[in-house]
C-alpha cells in the first residue's frame, strides 16, 4: 500500500494504490464533544466507464464516516492487469484493498456496476460487508442481446476518438442539468476507460441475484429511477425486490434517471444518509449477521 495524505475541513484524505487499483480515503476529523462511537466504514463502487471522483457531490452526506472510493480495474487511476478475464476477479480487486486499508464490516454503496460489484463482494467475502445500498443495479445483466455489447463497443470506441472538447460537449449534451466540474469529470473518466473492460461481458452477478437477496442476513436497500428516464431497474423487478427485501428497502426517486445521484441529489443524499443509518442500527442491535471473521482476525 501507498499513500499521500491530504487534511480537509472535515477529513483526512489519502489517495493510494493496492497493486493495479487506485483509492482514496477519507478518515473523518474528530469533532468536538465527539462521544467515541463510528458509524461503519462506508465503501463507494462507481459505475462503468466512470471513476471515483464521481463520489465527489456525496461526500458532504458521509462527513463523520470513514470513507474508501476505489477506482475499478481499467477505470480511473487503475489500470487494466492482463491475464484471462473472469468477472469474479474485479469484485475480488475490492476486497484486496479493503485488506490492505484493514477494513471489515463495511456499508458498500455501489451505482450501476457498482451495485452488481457490491453484491460479488457481499458473497465472495462476506466478512466485509455489513450492508447494501444499491443505486439503480443492473438486475437484467446479461439478458440483453449481442447488438447491445457490439453497439457499446462501437459507442467506446466513438467516443475515444473524439477531442477533449468534444467529448465534454456530447457529455452536456445528456446531462443538461449538470455543472460544468462535473461534465469535466465524467468526460476525463470516459477518455481514460480501457475499452477491454467491455470483454468481460455484461452478465456481472457471480450467483442469480434473487438467491443472493432472498439469503441476505444484512440489510439491503435498492435504490431506483423513473424507467422513462432511463432506470435500468423495472416496474417488475422492483415488485420481486419489494417481495425478497421488503417495501421500506426499495425506493423510487422521481425525477431520476439511470444515474440518481446526479439527477436528483438531494433526494439521493437523503436516501443513502437513512439508508446508512439503518445498517449501524442493526449492526449496533446485533440483528445481523455477518459472516465468519477475516482468519488474521479470529
Amino acid at each position: 500500500m501507498s499513500a499521500t495524505p491530504h487534511i480537509t475541513a472535515r477529513h483526512i484524505e489519502e489517495a493510494g494504490r493496492t497493486g493495479h487499483l487506485a483509492w482514496s480515503r477519507w478518515e473523518p476529523v474528530p469533532a468536538q464533544g465527539d462521544d467515541g462511537t463510528s458509524p461503519l466504514p462506508t465503501v463507494l463502487l462507481h459505475g462503468a466507464s466512470s471513476s471515483r471522483r464521481s463520489w465527489l457531490s456525496l461526500m458532504p452526506a458521509l462527513t463523520g464516516r470513514l470513507v474508501v472510493a476505489v477506482d475499478v480495474r481499467g477505470h480511473g487511476d487503475s489500470a487494466f492487469p492482463d491475464g484471462p478475464l473472469d468477472r469474479a476477479d474485479v469484485s475480488l480487486d475490492i476486497a484486496a484493498v479493503l485488506d490492505d486499508l484493514d477494513l471489515a464490516r463495511t456499508a458498500v454503496i455501489g451505482g450501476s456496476l457498482g451495485a452488481a460489484l457490491a453484491v460479488n463482494l457481499s458473497v465472495q467475502r462476506p466478512d466485509l460487508v455489513a450492508g447494501l445500498i444499491l443505486e439503480d443495479p443492473p438486475l437484467r445483466a446479461g439478458t440483453e442481446p449481442a447488438s447491445y455489447l457490439q453497439e457499446m463497443r462501437e459507442n467506446l470506441s466513438r467516443a475515444a476518438a473524439l477531442t477533449p472538447a468534444q467529448l465534454r460537449d456530447e457529455v452536456r449534451q445528456t446531462m443538461p442539468g449538470a455543472s460544468e466540474e462535473e461534465i469535466r469529470i465524467v468526460a476525463e473518466d470516459r477518455a481514460k476507460f480501457d475499452p477491454r473492460f467491455v470483454d468481460y461481458g455484461l452478465d456481472w452477478f457471480v450467483r442469480p441475484w434473487r438467491e443472493i437477496f432472498a439469503e441476505a442476513a444484512f440489510p439491503i436497500t435498492v435504490l431506483a429511477g423513473d424507467p422513462e428516464r432511463g432506470s435500468v431497474v423495472s416496474p417488475q423487478e422492483e415488485m420481486e425486490c419489494v417481495r425478497l427485501l421488503g417495501r421500506a428497502n426499495v425506493c423510487r426517486i422521481s425525477g431520476a434517471g439511470h444515474s440518481i445521484r446526479k439527477d436528483a441529489p438531494t433526494a439521493y443524499a437523503q436516501a443513502i444518509t437513512a439508508a446508512l443509518d439503518g445498517i449501524d442500527a442493526t449492526i449496533r442491535s446485533g440483528s445481523a449477521v455477518i459472516g465468519n471473521p477475516r482468519p488474521d482476525k479470529a
